[in-house]
């Protein structure tokens, strides 16, 4: 921790390993399984960096919801999230990343109810079609997945959601493809990582010979973001003329995670801001500034 950098945000690893043995990933075995940082290490850590000014926690893990299965006394994740909110200094929390098997309906409900806790789920669907969900050992369908989207947006409407895609996994055809196509308009992501899949050598799916070649993936993954960027416009158009509260770092984001360039005056760093969005693209919104958000706070207080 002492090595990382001071600033107004601040990660804080609080699980190392995987035990999923997803069929393309090399971090079970480059990590190992997966182990939980201590409770009361996490909350020093966070605390310590309150001390030092930052405003922002992310708590980071391969499989983050699965924290605290392997601690005695056993304990998970929304209990986690609750000492954390209670950390004096800290203004935002976020969690990442998330494995859809383990996202369940309780911890979907504890985020909801924690104020400190941001308006921003990133939930990787890797593939998006059955067959390739079961080669790939991820445990769950695109229907489960997106049931899981739909718990997310009943507790916390004003909620994002983000995902990560890999496209040309090996044996991909072109109709699993065009159904992964299906689940980016059903989902209706904020915001899609795309790549290419790239093997890795002590990974099963290494030994797969059905390899899709480089100018299908490239052509998939042009299709995948074209459709990406056009839903991802449609959820920011409607938020101009609203009023957003961002924290001012290297670029200001909102509560759900969304960037905000702020015309005029410079904001200052680590200040929560209120501003009016003015106009919205895909992956940028564009906004003016009213009155700092902790400005106001110390007027009424």
């Amino acid at each position: 921790p002492s090595a990382r950098r001071r600033g107004v945000k601040g990660f804080v690893n609080i699980i190392d390993g995987c035990n999923r043995f997803c069929t393309f990933c090399i971090v079970p075995f480059v990590h190992g399984r997966e182990r939980s940082v201590p409770t009361e290490q996490v909350i020093a850590e966070v605390a310590a960096l309150a001390a030092d000014g930052v405003r922002e926690i992310t708590l980071l893990g391969q499989n983050v919801d699965s924290y605290g299965h392997d601690l005695t006394p056993r304990l998970d994740l929304a209990a986690l999230l609750s000492r954390v909110h209670d950390v004096p200094g800290i203004d935002r929390i976020r969690f990442t990343t998330s494995h859809p098997r383990d996202m369940t309906p309780q911890l979907v409900r504890a985020v909801a109810a924690l104020p400190k806790l941001c308006d921003h789920i990133h939930l990787p669907v890797r593939p998006g079609n059955d067959e390739v969900l079961r080669r790939i050992h991820r445990a769950y369908t695109g229907d489960e997945y997106l049931r899981i989207v739909d718990e997310i947006r009943c507790w916390m409407p004003a909620a994002s959601i983000t995902t990560d895609f890999i496209i040309g996994f090996p044996g991909e055809t072109d109709a699993q493809f065009d159904n992964r196509l299906r689940l980016v308009e059903q989902g209706a992501f904020d915001a899609c990582n795309t790549a290419i899949y790239s093997p890795r050598d002590v990974t099963k799916v290494a030994a797969y010979v059905d390899v899709v070649d480089e100018q299908t993936g490239k052509d998939r993954l042009s299709a995948l973001n074209q459709i990406a960027e056009r839903v991802a416009a449609a959820w920011n158009r409607p938020l101009i003329g609203t009023t957003q509260e961002i924290l001012a770092d290297e670029v200001g984001r909102t509560r759900t995670n969304k960037v905000v360039t702020v015309e005029g005056a410079p904001l200052s760093i680590g200040q929560l801001t209120s501003v009016r969005i003015t106009d919205a693209g895909s992956w940028v919104m564009r906004g003016e500034a009213l009155v700092p958000v902790d400005d106001a706070a110390a007027l009424t207080a």
